[in-house]
C-alpha cells in the first residue's frame, strides 16, 4: 500500500479529497500532510480499493491535476455524440496525456512487492534490463521498452508479455512492440526445458526474417536473462522517468492502426 503513496508522509484524513469521493458514507484514507493542525478522524473504511482510490485522488490533486474533469454536456451514447464533443474530449485527453507516465511508474513500482521465488523482485529485473540496454546503446524506445518488458507481471504472470508490449505499443516503433510482445518464447531458450517444453520456438514458432527478430534475441540473450543479479549496476527508477515521459508525450498512433 504504501508504494501509492508518498513515503514520507503521514496517513492522515483530508476532507478536500474525500469530498471528492463518490462515497460519503465510506469516504477513503488519503496520504499525505494535512493543511490543518489537527486531522478530523477518518469514517470506517471497508475495502483496500477505497484507500488505493485516495490515493490516486491525492497525488493528483498535489499534482495540480483536476480530480475530475467530466463534461456534463456530453453524450449518453456514441451514436448521439458530435463533432464539437468528441474535440473537447480529444482536447482534454491530451492535456492530461501526462497521466500515461504517472500510471506507468505507478505499476513499475508495484514490481517491487512481486518476487516470485526469484531472487530479485520484478522491479529490479526491469531496472536492470533497461540499465544494460542504455549501456549497450540501445535507442530511447528500445530501453523503455526493456524498462517495461515486464510490467504486465503486475497485471498476471502468464500473459504479461502480452500486456506489458500492449502497453507501450502506442509509443514505440513495430519492432520494438513485436521484441516485447514475443519474448517470453524467445526467453524459454534459457529455460523452458525445465518444464518440458520447447526451448527452440524462437527457431520454429517465428519468422528469422521477420524486422524484430534479432532485436528481440539481442534482449533476450544479452539483458533479460541475465538481469537477476542483486550485485549487479542497476540504475534506479528516478534514473529513466525523464524517459518515460518523453516518450509517453506523443503516441505514434492514429485512429484505426
Amino acid at each position: 500500500f504504501s508504494r501509492y503513496c508518498a513515503a514520507d508522509r503521514p496517513v492522515v484524513w483530508n476532507a478536500k479529497v474525500a469530498s471528492a469521493s463518490t462515497s460519503t458514507t465510506d469516504a477513503p484514507c488519503s496520504a499525505s500532510r494535512a493543511a490543518a493542525d489537527t486531522p478530523a478522524i477518518p469514517p470506517p473504511m471497508t475495502t483496500t480499493s477505497q484507500l488505493l482510490m485516495a490515493c490516486t485522488l491525492e497525488r493528483e490533486y498535489h499534482r495540480g491535476m483536476a480530480v475530475t474533469d467530466a463534461n456534463p454536456d456530453s453524450f449518453r451514447r456514441m451514436d448521439e455524440s458530435t463533432a464539437e464533443q468528441w474535440a473537447h474530449i480529444g482536447a482534454r485527453t491530451f492535456e492530461n496525456q501526462g497521466r500515461v507516465a504517472d500510471r506507468m511508474i505507478m505499476l513499475l513500482e508495484s514490481l517491487a512487492e512481486i518476487s516470485d521465488g526469484f531472487i530479485t523482485d520484478q522491479l529490479t529485473h526491469c531496472l536492470q534490463t533497461a540499465t544494460m540496454a542504455e549501456k549497450a546503446g540501445a535507442d530511447d524506445e528500445m530501453i523503455f521498452g526493456a524498462l517495461m518488458h515486464d510490467v504486465g507481471k503486475a497485471i498476471s504472470v502468464p500473459n504479461h508479455g502480452a500486456i506489458s508490449a500492449e502497453m507501450i505499443k502506442p509509443y514505440v516503433r513495430d519492432d520494438v512492440y513485436k521484441a516485447i510482445l514475443n519474448h517470453q518464447d524467445f526467453q524459454g531458450k534459457h529455460y523452458y526445458g525445465h518444464f518440458g517444453a520447447p526451448t527452440d520456438l524462437r527457431y520454429t514458432k517465428y519468422d528469422q526474417s521477420e524486422s524484430w527478430w534479432a532485436l528481440c534475441a539481442e534482449f533476450t540473450d544479452d539483458w533479460d536473462q541475465q538481469a537477476f543479479d542483486p550485485d549487479a549496476e542497476t540504475y534506479p527508477l528516478e534514473h529513466f522517468e525523464p524517459l518515460i515521459r518523453k516518450v509517453t508525450a506523443t503516441t505514434k498512433q492514429a485512429l484505426g492502426d
